[in-house]
């Protein structure tokens, strides 16, 4: 996910996730984290719910929930979990 000259989160993660959204009917805030490695922990302690283009690893599998979709499987890691 990037910005445009505007400012406008533009790129395929975040076309796609809006498609998803659209379609399931969410609602959401994007969060800039400012780096991957800061969101990534955000994500980690409950302070954002989901994330675009989280690859699959042995480590991340401990960590996170991943879909297990060929697919979509490196997509979008959600909180399963309703506060």
């Amino acid at each position: 996910m990037s910005r445009n000259k505007s400012g406008e989160y533009v790129g395929f993660n975040f076309e796609y996730f809006q498609k998803i959204t659209k379609y399931a009917g969410w609602k959401y805030e994007v969060v800039d984290g400012k780096s991957w490695e800061n969101t990534l922990n955000m994500l980690e302690r409950g302070e954002i719910d989901i994330l675009p283009a989280v690859y699959y690893n042995d480590e991340r599998a401990k960590r996170f929930l991943f879909f297990t979709e060929a697919d979509v499987q490196y997509l979008f890691y959600a909180e399963c979990t309703r506060r």
